[in-house]
């Protein structure tokens, strides 16, 4: 019995033991990492965590942008990530790696135990009681993806016209506020999780939805 199908057992004897939980509890799991936030911490204040000198962050043609830090023994590192919506300014995404890249910059301030409730080295059964049931299962990762909303405010209810004569009134409630669609990937070596990226690929925005035709 080879390896990837063990691991694929593993996976499916954790799922049926653990219920779904809500996206934004989840969101909040993984948004943070160390003192960061996603979609709110400056790249510049992650440099200047690290100790770091601070390096500009750009991509061609809206790609995604990286830079990589590692702790003193080499054998941890965190990928930090920019580049949603041509934003390379902010932090949103991040990857926890094992056995780091020699390119990768030195921190003293890097420690596995400051990367927050997911660390590398757990095994599959607690991340899925953490994040819920996956979305996607292979041999090679296991994968989520979360839509989150989180509101500015109260939703506005008002009447709109509609119809050919613009007589015709609909009653719709209009949502204002951060939309989140989350990525989440986690691959595993044996049944020890060797690697997770989070990628949140947020913007302000505004929904109308329909109460009453």
């Amino acid at each position: 019995m080879n390896k990837a199908f063990i691991f694929l057992l593993v996976m499916l004897t954790s799922i049926s033991t653990y219920s779904d939980e809500n996206e934004l509890s989840k969101f909040e799991v993984v948004r943070s990492i160390y003192d960061f936030s996603l979609s709110d911490t400056k790249i510049v204040d992650v440099f200047k965590y690290f100790d770091v000198e601070n390096h500009k962050l750009h991509g061609e043609k809206h790609e995604l942008s990286e830079a990589c830090f590692k702790d003193l023994d080499s054998k941890f590192g965190l990928v930090v990530i920019t580049g949603n919506l041509h934003d390379y300014e902010t932090l949103y995404g991040y990857r926890l790696i094992e056995n780091p890249d020699k390119s990768c910059f030195q921190s003293r301030e890097l420690k596995r135990e400051g990367s927050g409730r997911i660390q590398l080295g757990i095994d599959s059964s607690t991340l899925i009681s953490i994040l819920g049931k996956p979305d996607k299962i292979t041999s090679k990762e296991v994968s989520w993806k979360l839509d989150v909303l989180i509101p500015f405010d109260k939703p506005i209810v008002r009447s709109w016209r509609a119809g050919p004569t613009d007589k015709k009134y609909t009653q719709v409630q209009t949502i204002s506020g951060e939309y989140h669609a989350v990525l989440i990937k986690a691959e595993f070596e044996g049944n020890s999780l060797s690697l997770l990226e989070v990628m949140d690929y947020s913007e302000a925005d505004f929904n109308i939805e329909n109460v009453y035709d």
